[in-house]
């Protein structure tokens, strides 16, 4: 494993229990076993001299690795046969192959049933190169010590390791291996996408059934960019969700929010008529009231002046005289009386 931070809190993570300071723990559960070209004591001290050694490094890059850790650990069976002397012969083996010109610190943990070795290594050499060891020189040192605690401790057999095994898969394995994971991944983040899409109502109800799917939207200038599961995240370009379906998404919501003020509106209708004014209904009673007196009063008018025509009679010395040619005109039209309404009817 590697570092590329300040390695501050694996020093004091390997040293939590070797050092008194700040630490209540017993110090019998795990000690220094061996240090390269260190001095101090302290923690913090071992810390400066840690960060003083990269200070000399010659080539810098952004990523430059702080500090190396191997972990060499050996069977509970072994757990009442191991001895503090083996352990420093060991640690020595393993500087010998792996830090002989590095500072290092090799520190004995037995809290967790098991003996192991943190083995902690500068990134940088005393000459300011980097510490660095390629694959294979890393599985040569594995050999190397496994042979050689074989031949000086034959009574750790249970911590016997055959490295020799080759475990390691192809790269065409580990790529389709990877894709398969993935694969089943998107397709199962598709089909959240689908069903979720299809019972929102809106853009921001998507948004939040997907939250609650553990789908955490993120965004990239404010706008939305995909989805973040585990740590990956998914494109909705690359799902297949691009800009129309959040288009048809404000839509829906939209039409909603227009359905609903319908059916508010249909609501509400009964109630305001039946909360109308009672002032307003009492003027409409009386108007409607005080219209038919009215009327009534003009049908008492109509039938008055009726009958009041009806008995009016005029004489026919009141009218225009009509023209005669003979005796027995006179006596007719002087003999003949009509009404004011017969007048008017044959006007």
């Amino acid at each position: 494993m590697s570092r590329k931070s300040n390695g501050t809190q694996l020093i004091q993570y390997v040293l939590r229990y070797s050092l008194k300071e700040k630490f209540n723990q017993i110090k019998s559960d795990a000690t220094v076993i061996l240090k390269n070209h260190i001095r101090s004591t302290r923690v913090d001290d071992i810390i400066k001299e840690f960060k003083l050694n990269e200070s000399y490094r010659i080539y810098h890059r952004k990523d430059n690795v702080k500090l190396f850790h191997d972990c060499l650990s050996f069977s509970p069976k072994n757990k009442g046969i191991i001895t503090k002397a083996m352990l420093k012969d060991i640690a020595e083996k393993y500087i010998e192959l792996r830090a002989k010109n590095v500072l290092s610190i090799i520190i004995h943990h037995a809290e967790k049933n098991h003996d192991h070795l943190h083995c902690v290594t500068a990134g940088v050499k005393l000459d300011g190169y980097s510490s660095r060891i390629s694959k294979q020189q890393f599985k040569h040192l594995k050999l190397e010590l496994e042979k050689f605690q074989q031949e000086k401790f034959p009574e750790l057999c249970a911590s016997k390791i055959n490295h020799r095994i080759d475990r390691s898969q192809t790269k065409e394995q580990i790529i389709k291996a990877v894709q398969n994971v993935r694969e089943t991944g998107k397709n199962k983040l598709l089909e959240i996408l689908q069903n979720t899409f299809t019972a929102a109502n809106s853009q921001q109800d998507f948004l939040q059934r997907l939250t609650e799917q553990n789908c955490l939207p993120y965004y990239r200038n404010d706008s939305i960019q995909g989805v973040m599961i585990e740590g990956r995240k998914f494109r909705f370009s690359k799902l297949g969700f691009d800009e129309s379906k959040f288009k048809e998404l404000d839509q829906r919501e939209k039409d909603f929010k227009m359905l609903s003020d319908v059916d508010q509106l249909r609501t509400q209708k009964p109630q305001l008529l039946e909360k109308e004014d009672p002032v307003e209904k009492d003027y409409s009673s009386k108007l409607n009231t005080d219209e038919n007196v009215l009327d009534e009063l003009q049908a008492l008018r109509n039938e008055d002046e009726l009958s009041q025509s009806h008995e009016r009679v005029i004489d026919i010395d009141d009218c225009e005289a009509p023209e005669v040619s003979s005796i027995e005109d006179i006596r007719k039209y002087r003999d003949f009386s009509i009404t004011e309404s017969d007048l008017e009817m044959e006007e």
